[in-house]
């Protein structure tokens, strides 16, 4: 493919679904480092619902009270935390009530939230695992966490108690209300941290002494696993019953523990990421705990009830535009993995600007992930007509984004949630073109087929501004055969503002490393990924937990490292062979595509020439790449 080819590529957009823009922060909000990882954090409330704690469709602020069941200065405040519920879901913050004990069963706490009447979602901490994040004082305690996942206020709810045993006749000062509001306006709370008065919070220092399914694994498995690992999933095993959780126990444990499951593969101190997928290491120490004990199934007391089952419909509801691969594609029982473009005529009549977008795989134990793209001079169509069976393949030849015209507009991977972009966005579709669904397909061991179904959804009203791309790499690509560090490096000078809303690097099976730094104008170095232990098979977009601002003059600089040797378990040719760059499934690729939003939508076309001038002056790496410590380093000023 000749280097106009790639250039032209770089002007279409590779559009995925975005992070919401940042809700207002007060300046300079005091932040504790840990806390970065809680957003996302998946637990199951005491009915049994998934939360992922401070993501609701967009990731917002939050609100964590540490309630306690036994102790009566809590309960007293429970009245005042629903009110507070309710001021924080008109802010669009989310709340949430944590019990942390190590007594109390999910039946206890059920019947604590019926009795005091809480209206806020109640979660029962039963590995000490949110306590010891957030580490309470006493209880209640409430902590007030934005966007970024720093805490902007902790401490008591407001000052009806003096001390223990001492109630005030009048409240005067109304701590978490007015933390809320201020949050909400953009302004940092007037009191960031108060002294709580309740009863004495017993730190959990060590993991539960006796594990059981009911109590520990089961809502574990449910928030973290079981959206693969269930009858029916992508995964090659369930996890959402005993007696299968049992069965699998051991193999779960180690792959926990050697850090393969959950699939995420960018290092964990560096970019912070909505979608994380990382258990800790108090989660972990408890999942090999339970092994070691037997596999206890615990008492009925701690049972969950059965999570509701979802209906057939839509997730947001009826879309605007429905589409369906046209007719079923067959898969065989065993083989490699295939990639194949479906091709689905959209019928638009007018232009359209999406703003939301979900996706139904047809057997989801096949589907592996799905990219999608709009093509408008019907060269995906012209590839269908030539292939006999439904769709057409060009990996391992090509891809389908050779192809003048096409746009890509998101992607799905199991565990996905639909997303909605955040008012005022949107991805402009044009009439008359066609909408092509990639599908990698991981073989299940049967036979089966798949007829996957996109939903779409439009604007009401016009948007303001409109999610663009930028595709920075190189093709100057020589590994020699045996060579196990080969490196390439590479770089763009942002010369207009833009906000960085997610990233995708791209590599094939030779693929080892994959790293990119943002250094400002000030010298202030910004890690945004590092990818250690590149896996294709695994290859994700990674939406930030909010968008980074990279003024003009921002440097991007990126390294991408390949092993070709025979020590490569994924390496396809044995012996090595030199390895060039190219679209086949053996050749190779570096490249990172960006989701931005520029500040001015003018400036666009300035940032293209950029992003296709770094394919111009890569070089070999004349030293190492930095590791992950010293990029982490470098970063310091910016992350204390």
């Amino acid at each position: 493919m000749s280097v106009r080819r790639i250039l032209h590529l770089l002007i279409l957009t590779p559009l995925v679904l975005p992070a919401a823009l940042a809700a207002p922060q007060p300046p300079q909000t005091q932040k504790r480092p840990e806390l970065a990882p809680f957003y996302g954090y998946r637990v199951t409330d005491v009915d049994g619902k998934l939360h992922r704690m401070g993501i609701v469709d967009k990731v917002v602020p939050m609100v964590v009270a540490f309630v306690d069941a036994a102790c009566p200065i809590s309960n007293r405040t429970v009245p005042d935390l629903n009110q507070l519920a309710k001021l924080a879901e008109q802010k669009g913050f989310a709340f949430y009530g944590v019990i942390s004990d190590p007594t109390l069963t999910h039946e206890q706490a059920r019947a604590y939230r019926d009795r005091f009447e809480l209206r806020f979602p109640l979660i029962l901490d039963t590995l000490g695992d949110i306590g010891l994040r957030l580490q309470p004082r006493a209880v209640p305690e409430v902590f007030l966490i934005d966007s970024t996942g720093g805490v902007v206020y902790r401490g008591k709810v407001d000052n009806r108690f003096a001390a223990v045993g001492k109630k005030r006749t009048l409240v005067t000062e109304f701590y978490l209300r007015d933390a809320i509001e201020a949050l909400a306006a953009g302004r940092r709370p007037a009191s960031a941290d108060t002294t709580p008065v309740g009863c004495l919070f017993a730190s959990w220092k060590q993991a539960p002494s006796h594990v059981t399914y009911l109590r520990h694994i089961e809502p574990l498995m449910r928030a973290n696993c079981v959206e693969c690992h269930r009858e029916g999933g992508i995964a090659p095993f369930s996890l959402d019953s005993f007696d299968q959780a049992k069965r699998s126990a051991e193999m779960a444990a180690y792959v926990a523990g050697a850090g393969i499951m959950p699939p995420w593969r960018p290092h964990a101190d560096i970019g912070k990421f909505r979608d994380r997928r990382v258990l800790s290491a108090r989660q972990i120490e408890v999942l090999k705990k339970w092994v070691t004990q037997e596999t206890p199934l615990g008492e009925a007391a701690d049972r969950l009830p059965q999570p509701e089952s979802e209906d057939s419909g839509w997730r947001l509801g009826e879309p605007d535009l429905e589409l369906q691969m046209r007719e079923p594609y067959e898969l065989p029982a065993q083989g490699q993995d295939i990639y194949r473009y479906f091709v689905l005529p959209s019928g638009m009549l007018q232009k359209r600007d999406l703003v939301a977008i979900d996706f139904a795989p047809g057997d989801p134990t096949v589907v592996h992930h799905a990219n999608f793209f709009m093509d408008y001079y019907g060269k995906a169509r012209q590839e269908d007509e030539k292939d006999e069976e439904p769709g057409f393949s060009v990996f391992g030849g090509g891809s389908f984004m050779e192809y003048d015209g096409a746009a890509a507009i998101g992607g799905w991977a199991p565990g996905a949630d639909p997303y909605r972009l955040p008012e005022g966005l949107g991805i402009e579709l044009y009439p008359g073109g066609d909408l092509v669904i990639e599908i990698h397909y991981h073989l299940s061991g049967r036979r089966t087929s798949d007829q996957s179904t996109i939903a779409l959804y439009f604007a009401d009203q016009p948007v303001d501004r409109y999610i663009s791309g930028l595709v920075i790499g190189t093709q100057e690509l020589q590994i020699p055969a045996g060579e196990g560090q080969y490196c390439r490096q590479i770089h763009m000078e942002v010369t207009r503002s833009m906000t960085l809303i997610d990233i995708m690097p791209h590599m094939h099976y030779l693929g080892k490393r994959a790293q990119l730094n943002a250094t400002l104008p000030d010298g202030t170095v910004i890690p945004l990924i590092y990818v250690d232990e590149w896996d294709l098979n695994w290859q994700n977009i990674y939406v930030y937990l909010q968008p980074i601002h990279l003024p003009a003059g921002t440097r991007l600089d990126g390294w991408f490292t390949f092993d070709n040797s025979e020590q490569n378990p994924a390496n396809p040719s044995r012996p090595p062979k030199p390895v060039a760059w190219g679209w086949a499934s053996d050749d190779e690729m570096a490249e990172f595509y960006l989701t931005i939003i520029p500040d001015d939508p003018k400036d666009l076309g300035s940032l293209l020439e950029t992003s296709r001038a770094s394919w111009l002056r890569a070089a070999g790496c004349t030293e190492p790449p930095p590791d992950a410590a010293s990029m982490i380093q470098a970063a310091q000023p910016v992350i204390r």
